[in-house]
């Protein structure tokens, strides 16, 4: 039996590793039909560089693996050798990634709950250790933290880590863009290592990394758009139109450009819902009678839109 199991290398590791990802999106895989699981099934071999041959009389056990329930997101992933252990011994990463236009749902293995929006990105390990439970988030992500006192969970985001032990919050972290964190329940903190700077937020409070100053600044905010997001709505209090633009960006995979500047400080109040063409976003938008738009598709990568 010892011959038998050292006879599986490194390349083969890999792929059941991947396998065993494939086979815990058990939800989405029983809603298709043959054909459609063929297709897909393809596609991620085809990333994972999976052979045929390891999908005959393979048993999934997923039960260090975080439950995944998604909507078109991409997931990968990664096995990584500690060359530095001689017993060989193996860190697993696994990595969410979501499109423009969707939203990702999964469990994390310490039973920790996270709702990832458009365009975001998480990575973690598909077990923790016993010091820290780790992720890293580039985009925006709502966390329901699993509570344990004596294993801090802890968000990587590019400027600073927000540590907590049990908590609910979400965490806006895209790139070249300001990274704010919003506490709902209990409490966490905010450690921006390289300034030599930590905040304790309390609920209803916010934390913001300014792109413009490179500096920490902490403010009490509303939580209500945290929860309406995950809902598939997107509301507006008072926001100004550019942070209305960045939305549509996001969600709609187009640009928008303002041809009047003085556009980009109305003020905008109101609820959509997130499934609604962007053509009924921007009708919207523009029934407030404060704004007009011109979409240009033509000669461009994506769409753009012109708010004038």
């Amino acid at each position: 039996m010892k011959e038998q199991d050292n006879r599986y290398s490194r390349e083969e590791m890999k792929e059941q590793a991947g396998l065993k990802l494939i086979r815990a999106l058990t939800a989405t895989h029983l809603s298709l039909e043959s054909k459609q699981k063929e297709l897909v099934y393809s596609k991620i071999r085809k990333k994972a560089k999976i052979s045929d041959q390891s999908r005959v009389g393979f048993i999934s056990i997923f039960a260090r693996y975080a439950a995944v329930l998604l909507i078109g997101a991409v997931v990968y992933h990664l096995l990584f050798l500690n060359s530095n252990e001689s017993t060989h011994s193996s860190a697993e990463f696994a990595e969410v990634i979501v499109p423009v236009g969707q939203m990702a749902e999964l469990i994390l293995p310490d039973s920790t709950h996270v709702v990832l929006n458009s365009n975001s990105s998480l990575k973690y390990r598909t077990s923790f250790n016993k010091k820290k439970r780790g992720v890293e988030l580039v985009g925006e992500g709502y966390f329901t933290v699993a509570k344990n006192t004596e294993i801090p969970f802890i968000v990587s985001t590019n400027i600073y880590d927000i540590k907590v032990t049990g908590t609910q919050f979400n965490v806006e972290a895209y790139a070249d863009e300001s990274i704010t964190t919003t506490l709902v329940e209990g409490e966490v903190v905010v450690e921006w290592e390289d300034a030599g700077q930590s905040l304790v937020m309390k609920p209803g409070e916010s934390v913001e990394w300014s792109l413009e100053n490179n500096k920490l600044k902490k403010y009490s905010s509303e939580t209500f758009n945290l929860l309406s997001w995950q809902k598939g709505l997107i509301q507006f209090r008072s926001a100004p139109m550019q942070q209305v633009a960045t939305y549509i960006e996001r969600w709609y995979n187009v640009d928008v450009k303002f041809e009047n500047k003085n556009s980009q400080t109305v003020l905008v109040n109101g609820t959509m819902l997130k499934d609604k063409p962007v053509l009924e976003v921007l009708n919207l938008l523009e029934m407030t009678g404060q704004v007009d738009y011109e979409i240009i598709e033509k000669g461009h990568d994506r769409p753009i839109v012109i708010i004038k």
